[in-house]
């Protein structure tokens, strides 16, 4: 643990309040952590009250400008925006996945399309990790081919477990954000601007990872991500954004969302541990319980970690640019506990072994056991039942799994032999003594089959009821795993195949008609069917429709921009620009400039056309308020579902004209939807006495009382 002889990179503004200063103990571990190359950078900003810092370690003048990948921790967005739509009345918060999915569709489960916004948000699903169906070509970036259509296959084959229990599941981020989006009517991306990252003044955040800082996973510098996904998977922010989202849900009364931050922070599912999007766990002070709100994530080398605490008026964010995580640090300021062990560097050079020093069969517990190999691409660790994971070395008798927080350390006797290894993982140390020096290894000679025969093999099998095995035979014979990447295979008999890397075998099942019906899956010893299963895929008709919406969509884009063009030449010169607003939340933090990025665009989508200025500045509100009471006067458009039948008989031209004549903006509306009360919000327990969110109230009662409850919320 770091102590307080060393001391923080940089000192507070002279107008900081001290106490708004990151503690010295958490100082001394950044710039500690930060030298020996734990985190190459990391940026923190600090905030207690009404005032704020924000440092880096070390010192930089632009770390906590630079956009982020939030990773999993990008769900607190998502689930403000569904408060915000749930606060007004757009959406319920236990609205049915049904009510969003195209007409027509149906689950193979109907649990699945029973499951709610609100269960999404919450983690309180029970959908799996990834979908079944996630084959990607490049594991290290898996969602990257992965579509809507892909995602409703997934939908319509998904069966959920008898006993459902609560999971993370960042499927269950992504079907939440695609589903918004399409409440929304004109996109994910499109909604978390308008409705969330406008109002609040996040003006580096948003959707997308183009443009985004260069990572490091495992100490080696990624690459820069050129391409997005199809889906809305990739959210991005920076070290400011992330300070005005927290202080904002420090002070919501004084933010124009003030409704949804409430209601975004209470829990909603049975553990009280997750609220809309936000992790919840319990501290206790001076003999009561508060609740310590808080996110953590990262993806592409980012690490994240952005919490807060209504009883103390106290939050924290901290960005870095490497994937070691950065939650038991912010957990542990939050909750004055201790601080956690520092990240392990990664080393300069990677360091040079000999792989005979190490291979061999280590033993976990009785019947249960650890083989060590070599390959050509190094070493190989692989328990039991498992598959094998390539192990990166960091230093002498010293390994890390790869894309894990596994390390491994090998222990050598007084000859210098190893003689057994240390498993670590999460705090958590496992002996295991050596058993044998070699690895068991079995000389196959492989056969070439007919390609006819070759296909009677190919297709998909059940590992469980979360995991397809493919096995697929274009341009060789490789196995598949849903999430994970091609392992080449070869026969080396009929019905039998073997993992060039000797990770595992495969031994056909055949019927009575002489049919594969399952593959035995044998790993270091252990051996598991494999039932064949065959998926149904999207209908034609279904698929018509989702190329029907987009259509649509795309064509009052374009109306909505031919009437902007026409408008802006007799708008009037613009007072103010939006973007140039003082936020009263954003008082006291330093001032930024929003960085240049492309705005996200999934792919296979056309580009809209663009707002002229003129037009554009002179609908900017003159006030956060007025900002407000814009938004609330305005009718919220609504989405329903166009049906195959009509998608199908409506001509282009017909559309064109319906969608002209309609006089619409850039929102989508096919079917006007009934009107929804607005969802109830109770806020979060707090030591200071301040006042209480109302019952809930119509829409146009919120409207005229805005300023009011602003005022009495500062006072």
């Amino acid at each position: 643990m770091a102590t307080a002889l060393l001391a923080p990179v940089a000192a507070p503004a002279a107008d900081t309040d001290a106490s708004a200063t990151l503690p010295a103990a958490a100082a001394a571990y950044l710039e500690h952590a930060t030298a020996q190359g734990g985190w190459p950078q990391v940026a923190a900003a600090y905030l207690v009250q009404s005032t704020g810092s924000t440092t880096t370690y070390p010192a930089s003048t632009e770390a906590a400008d630079r956009r982020l990948l939030l990773g999993d921790a990008g769900v607190a967005l998502t689930g403000l925006l569904l408060a915000d739509l749930a606060s007004t009345g757009r959406v319920r918060l236990d609205d049915p996945l049904s009510r969003y999915l195209p007409a027509g569709f149906v689950c193979a489960d109907a649990r699945v399309c029973a499951l709610t916004l609100q269960q999404l948000a919450a983690q309180d699903s029970g959908l799996p990790p990834l979908p079944a169906n996630l084959f990607p070509a490049d594991p290290a970036d898996p969602w990257r081919d992965y579509r809507e259509t892909d995602l409703l296959d997934f939908l319509a084959n998904y069966h959920l477990p008898n006993t459902i229990a609560p999971r993370e599941s960042p499927l269950g981020n992504v079907l939440l954000a695609w589903l918004l989006g399409r409440a929304h009517g004109d996109g994910f991306a499109s909604a978390l601007a308008e409705r969330v990252t406008t109002p609040l003044q996040l003006s580096a955040s948003g959707v997308g990872r183009t443009g985004t800082q260069v990572g490091r996973r495992d100490g080696r510098m990624l690459a820069a991500a050129t391409t997005e996904t199809p889906l809305p998977v990739h959210l991005h922010s920076s070290t400011q954004d992330l300070a005005r989202l927290l202080r904002a849900m420090l002070r919501p009364g004084d933010s124009p969302l003030r409704a949804a931050l409430l209601l975004s922070r209470q829990p909603r599912d049975a553990q009280q541990r997750w609220g809309l999007g936000w992790r919840i766990r319990t501290v206790h002070v001076d003999g009561q319980e508060w609740p310590l709100v808080f996110q953590s994530g990262g993806s592409d080398g980012h690490a994240v970690f952005f919490g807060f605490r209504t009883d103390r008026q106290q939050a924290l964010a901290l960005t870095a640019n490497a994937d070691a995580s950065l939650q038991p640090l912010g957990l542990a300021v939050l909750d004055d506990t201790a601080l956690p062990p520092f990240p392990m560097a990664p080393a300069a050079a990677t360091p040079g072994f000999v792989a005979d020093d190490y291979t061999g069969l280590y033993e976990f517990s009785p019947g249960s056991s650890l083989l060590i190999r070599a390959n050509a691409g190094g070493l190989v660790a692989q328990a039991s039942g498992r598959l094998g994971i390539k192990l990166l070395p960091l230093s002498p008798d010293l390994f890390a799994a790869e894309h894990s927080s596994i390390r491994l350390s090998f222990q050598r006797d007084a000859r210098g032999q190893v003689d057994s290894l240390r498993w670590s993982e999460n705090g958590m140390i496992v002996p295991m003594p050596r058993l044998s020096r070699r690895a068991p290894n079995v000389t196959r000679t492989e056969i070439t089959l007919a390609p006819a025969k070759l296909a009677d093999y190919c297709g998909d099998y059940a590992v469980d009821g979360d995991v397809l095995a493919r096995l697929s035979c274009s341009g060789g014979v490789a196995l598949q795993f849903s999430g994970s990447a091609a392992r080449e295979l070869y026969a080396y008999a009929d019905d039998r195949f073997a993992s060039r890397d000797g990770d595992l075998e495969l031994v056909a099942r055949r019927d009575s008609d002489g049919r594969v019906r399952a593959l035995d899956l044998i790993l270091s010893g252990s051996e598991t069917e494999l039932p064949r299963v065959r998926w149904t895929t999207l209908s034609p008709a279904l698929a018509a429709t989702l190329q029907r919406e987009r259509e649509l969509r795309a064509q009052e884009k374009a109306a909505a921009a031919a009437q902007a063009r026409s408008a802006a030449t007799t708008a009037a010169p613009p007072q103010a620009a939006a973007g140039s607003l003082a936020a009263p939340w954003d008082a006291n933090l330093p001032a930024t400039t929003a960085p240049e990025h492309t705005p996200y665009l999934a792919p296979g989508t056309s580009s809209p056309a663009s707002i002229a200025p003129a037009a554009a500045a002179s609908a900017a509100p003159s006030s956060p308020a007025s900002a407000s009471a814009a938004t609330a006067s305005a009718p919220p458009p609504s989405y329903a579902p166009v049906s195959a039948d009509a998608a199908s008989a409506m001509p282009p031209a017909a559309a064109t004209a319906a969608t002209a004549t309609a006089g619409r903006g850039t929102t989508p509306k096919v079917q006007a939807a009934p009107p929804k009360p607005p969802a109830q919000v109770e806020p979060l327990p707090e030591k200071f006495e301040r006042p209480r969110f109302a019952p809930p109230r119509s829409d146009e009662k919120i409207r005229d009382e805005t300023s009011k409850e602003a005022a009495n919320d500062g006072a």
